[in-house]
């Protein structure tokens, strides 16, 4: 009889299992880091990250600044360029500002962690942002997106795991 109950536990788990929601691939859409930057001086200050949906402008045209987005174990996975901020141009010259606050824009890429900026000339790092708050900030308000779907996933199995090894273990006592 206990084995009959347990095996309709382990069934029960299962018709759960495969009503967990995840978005599914044709809700995936497109998304983007914006991250805004202030420039003083000679020196960039990071003032905040986010996550949304949307398109990456062509950042191919200047290498005033390289972006470079890192993953895990430090993989590259993007570089891109920019113009220099703090320049403002008239129809008859241009101006080196001293404080101009700007904002990078590059394509999510799965697994991003970490977005380096870097001067274009001297390769020195300017400023270096953790992207990794951004993506849980976005995860949480869409939950369903198929890249959030997969952190989800990953903590239903190991609840259903720890389930079917609860039901396992009352059904067959420990020998001592």
């Amino acid at each position: 009889m206990k084995m009959l109950t347990g095996l309709m536990m382990v069934m029960l788990v299962l018709a759960v299992i495969g009503s967990v929601p995840v978005a599914s691939q044709h809700e995936e859409t497109a998304k983007i880091f914006i991250v805004n930057l202030n420039y003083l001086g000679e020196t960039i200050q990071y003032r905040e990250a986010m996550l949304m949906y949307g398109f990456p402008p062509d950042n191919a045209a200047s290498r005033d600044l390289l972006i470079e987005v890192k993953g895990t174990q430090g993989k590259t996975l993007g570089t891109y360029g920019i113009g220099d901020p703090r320049i403002l141009y008239y129809e008859d010259g241009a101006e080196l500002l001293d404080n101009v606050g700007f904002g990078v824009i590059v394509p999510y890429q799965r697994g991003a962690e970490q977005l380096n900026v870097y001067n274009g000339r001297t390769r020195q790092l300017m400023v270096s942002v953790d992207l990794t708050p951004s993506i849980t900030r976005f995860c949480q308000e869409y939950p369903k997106d198929p890249d959030c779907a997969t952190t989800v996933r990953v903590g239903v199995t190991q609840q259903i795991r720890d389930f079917f090894n609860w039901i396992v273990s009352g059904f067959y006592p420990k020998r001592v």
